[in-house]
């Protein structure tokens, strides 16, 4: 009896060693079909990036400014924030190694190392103000050393030091960059060059707007006027999404070192309840309690369900394009529009692993709303350039290809903000060399 009971446990235990063997083996070769990974050898693929949540760490890192939105506070440090290899990723080596160590945000809420009004002797530097949203704010801060070379033999540049001030900032859209300008250019800001680099913002904030926070279009982004300062009245809800960030760390380091197939399949299912759960925290945190909106001045006006979502972001965008250009003009300031690329827009390149990696964003509809959005403000064009505004569509600079992303929402590595710095420099050159007097 005793026999017989050792046999079958022994048969039983076999039976799911070969089984659990059997779909290791099995998983390991789907996993190398997918990827040309062997997870063995290789561990996993780097997981595809989160778009970047509005929820904070906590409830002291941001301050409403009257005219331009949510910032970050003044004197908060980049390194306090933020890990040097994730720096070193998305920025590049000189940025991580020179500039991140003791970059702060400014007394305007900009991450900079000048405070605003910044004062410069123009007969030595040569000052571009970049605007837009995460896009505009990471180029201005890495891209001035790739403009410098590009354009160090432009007569109206050389030899003098090229400046890159930032007044982009994450999550910003349409009309905040508009508002940005108007107020620097009153403040007595002087610029040699004003660059606006947009256009993805611009259709994100607008569709969560209509469709998770149901403010209207033209408003800033939704998650920060009503998601920001709920949260912040909410110990309870900042406590949940700190605890929620931690364990998604936790499970993102476990599965980026597992050593077997299954190991990473159950991984993967772990950081996705998590990614979930922060999601819909977010989602909650946004949608909860509009009444805490009397906190403004005004209530934030209700989306209008009737409104044709695409058309209204592209004239928008046209109308705010053209009066920053009418305000650089009045001040004898050149300005340059570039619509800046985005890979839900051009991807002809992209294999299975480049689609998984950085075309997984569902929620927002981002494989149908860019196309849409972007094919609207290409059909405008002509009307910029009617108004006098240069224009640079820069879509297709990175030529569908995906080397040049560092996630799944809009954002570019080193290399393809050289390649658009570059683009721009020459675009640079030619509004300059158009706007000096025959």
């Amino acid at each position: 009896m005793i026999n017989r009971i050792l046999s079958n446990s022994l048969l039983v235990v076999a039976s799911l060693l070969l089984t659990a063997s059997a779909m290791e083996i099995g998983d390991e070769v789907l996993y190398h079909v997918q990827t040309g990974r062997w997870i063995w050898r290789d561990g996993p693929a780097p997981l595809p990036p989160r778009v970047i949540q509005a929820l904070p760490e906590s409830d002291n890192h941001l301050q409403l400014h009257p005219y331009y939105g949510f910032m970050a506070k003044p004197g908060l440090r980049l390194k306090d924030l933020t890990k040097y290899q994730d720096i070193l990723q998305q920025f590049g080596q000189r940025f991580a190694d020179e500039v991140w160590p003791n970059l702060s945000v400014n007394n305007a809420g900009f991450w900079s190392v000048h405070d605003y009004p910044f004062a410069y002797d123009s007969t030595r530097d040569f000052v571009i103000g970049v605007f837009g949203g995460s896009v505009a704010e990471q180029f201005s801060l890495t891209m001035d050393h790739t403009l410098a070379g590009a354009l160090k033999d432009d007569p109206r540049i050389a030899g003098k030091h090229l400046v890159l001030l930032d007044f982009g900032n994450g999550g910003a859209k349409q009309p905040q960059q508009l508002e940005a300008l108007a107020y620097f250019l009153t403040l007595g800001q002087k610029f040699d060059l004003v660059l606006n680099l947009d256009g993805f913002n611009e259709l994100f904030g607008a569709w969560l707007n209509l469709h998770e926070t149901h403010t209207r279009i033209e408003m800033p982004l939704g998650r920060f006027l009503r998601g920001i300062q709920t949260l912040a009245l909410s110990t309870e809800l900042l406590a949940e999404g700190q605890e929620t960030k931690a364990a998604l760390a936790g499970s993102e380091a476990w599965r980026s070192h597992v050593h077997f197939a299954i190991e990473r399949r159950i991984a993967d299912l772990v950081v996705n309840l998590r990614r979930r759960h922060l999601s819909d925290l977010e989602r909650r945190v946004t949608t909860l309690n509009r009444e805490s909106t009397q906190t403004w001045p005004l209530p934030l006006p209700a989306s209008d369900p009737d409104v044709n979502y695409e058309q209204t972001v592209a004239e928008q965008w046209l109308s705010a394009s053209i009066a920053m250009h009418n305000l650089a003009a009045g001040f004898g300031i050149p300005y340059l529009h570039v619509l800046q690329p985005n890979q839900y827009f051009r991807h002809e390149e992209f294999d299975a692993t480049d689609r998984d990696r950085f075309l997984n964003v569902k929620d927002p509809p981002l494989g149908d709303i860019v196309p849409r959005v972007y094919n609207e403000y290409l059909a405008r064009t002509d009307a910029l350039r009617s108004h006098g505004v240069a224009f640079l569509d820069a879509t297709g600079v990175f030529m569908g290809k995906a080397a040049f992303y560092n996630d799944d929402c809009c954002h570019f590595n080193p290399a393809g903000n050289q390649v658009l710095a570059r683009l721009i420099a020459s675009r640079i050159a030619t509004l300059l060399a158009a706007s000096q007097p025959h």
